[in-house]
């Protein structure tokens, strides 16, 4: 971290607060460099792992909507399927 390039808005006796507050830029600037599209561009996986797996966003967003979706067909098919009602029995 740089003391040369001081911000307008550090004091005479802040250079404390400065420097926290440069370390939260420097914070925020390696969070977004690691969860950006950058790094789904480092793995390179074959097959259905290219499309389903925990270390890029695409692959994370695929396994949630695969996970629902599998859900809600399990849901419909209990709520549509037919119910048979059994015959009415002489006595």
């Amino acid at each position: 971290m740089d003391l040369d390039h001081a911000s307008p808005l550090c004091g005479a006796g802040m250079e404390s607060d400065c420097l926290l507050v440069r370390a939260h830029r420097e914070a925020f600037a390696l969070i977004e460099i690691m969860a950006g599209p950058e790094a789904d561009a480092q793995f390179h996986f074959t097959g259905i792992k290219k499309y389903f797996n925990s270390y890029t966003l695409t692959g994370r967003m695929n396994c949630v909507l695969a996970t629902y979706g599998s859900i809600a067909l399990i849901v419909l098919y209990f709520k549509l399927r037919s119910k048979k009602t059994p015959a009415v029995k002489a006595t």
